[in-house]
């Protein structure tokens, strides 16, 4: 749970920072003991980017680039020389500093420090599970310039008059309003949905089914529906043994019907036909039988 910032805690937080930003403009590597101060995301920006740059790392800590150059302006002020035997910049905590909170969203609480003699403001940000920075607290989100116009007002002066400012916010009422009736209203919207796709395929159901007639191939039954036993099996082969070949001229039953003898070889017809046609001539034998041999 957040807890309220005090005068020491400001201290603990702002004391190193302050008396590292005169430095910062001509240094390209922050001090490593203000790491941990910084919140996870800021620390992550400083690491990353003055790693790999040769530039000062004073602009790195503000997001917004048109105000670096109020930052580096504001950072010239004499008061941010550290004391000669302390080593820290002399800040009255008690009366130099103002504090306003606000909270954003439901998971993020801020808190704007207004340092106003040094021209500074500082964007703390309540951090959870942050190990490197020591646990649950407040962390330094930003630095920045102070603002009048835009800063006077930015938040409230506690934490829980914060809470009670976003929970009366117009969007979040609406969120609670509606919040425990966006189950029912969910739920109405499947269900329409869900009739809705039901009427659409009715609309099917109600249309006669029209299948068309299947067109009948010129093969043989037995080709289209495929084997269906022995028997269809032969009688699908029976039905090709009267068919004529195209390309035999010869006939059997024609040459049967015309007592034309055909051989072996299908080829001695004309032989046959010629021995047929020639005359004959009769002999008589000894015993006085005629025979007769073809010429």
């Amino acid at each position: 749970m957040p807890t309220t910032l005090t005068t020491s805690k400001v201290e603990q937080l702002l004391a190193p920072l302050l008396a590292s930003l005169p430095a910062a403009s001509v240094s390209p590597q922050p001090p490593t003991a203000l790491l941990p101060l910084l919140s996870p995301i800021l620390r992550q920006r400083v690491q990353l980017l003055s790693s790999t740059s040769d530039e000062p790392w004073l602009p790195l800590l503000c997001y917004d680039t048109s105000k670096v150059s109020k930052l580096e302006q504001a950072i010239r002020n004499d008061r941010l020389e550290a004391h000669p035997v302390s080593g820290e910049v002399e800040v009255d905590w008690e009366s130099e500093v103002g504090i306003q909170y606000r909270r954003l969203d439901q998971e993020t609480l801020q808190a704007l420090v207004i340092l106003k003699d040094l021209s500074l403001s500082v964007r703390l940000v309540w951090c959870v599970g942050d190990e490197l920075g020591g646990g649950d607290g407040w962390r330094i989100g930003e630095v920045g310039v102070y603002d009048p116009e835009n800063q006077l007002g930015w938040g409230n002066e506690d934490i829980a008059s914060a809470e009670s400012a976003f929970a009366s916010e117009p969007s979040q009422t609406s969120t609670q309003t509606n919040g425990s009736l966006s189950n029912l209203s969910n739920g109405a919207q499947a269900l329409e949905e869900e009739d809705e796709d039901d009427d659409y395929w009715a609309q099917y159901d109600s249309t006669p089914a029209h299948t068309p007639a299947p067109n009948h191939s010129p093969a043989p039954q037995s080709m289209q529906t495929g084997s269906k036993g022995v028997d269809d099996e032969d009688s699908y082969y029976a039905q090709y043994a009267d068919v004529q070949p195209a390309m035999d001229n010869h006939d059997p039953d024609e040459a049967a019907q015309n007592g034309t003898v055909e051989t072996s070889l299908g080829q001695d017809d004309q032989i046959t036909s010629s021995l047929q046609k020639k005359p004959t001539r009769s002999y008589r034998t000894r015993q006085g039988k005629s025979m007769g041999l073809g010429v």
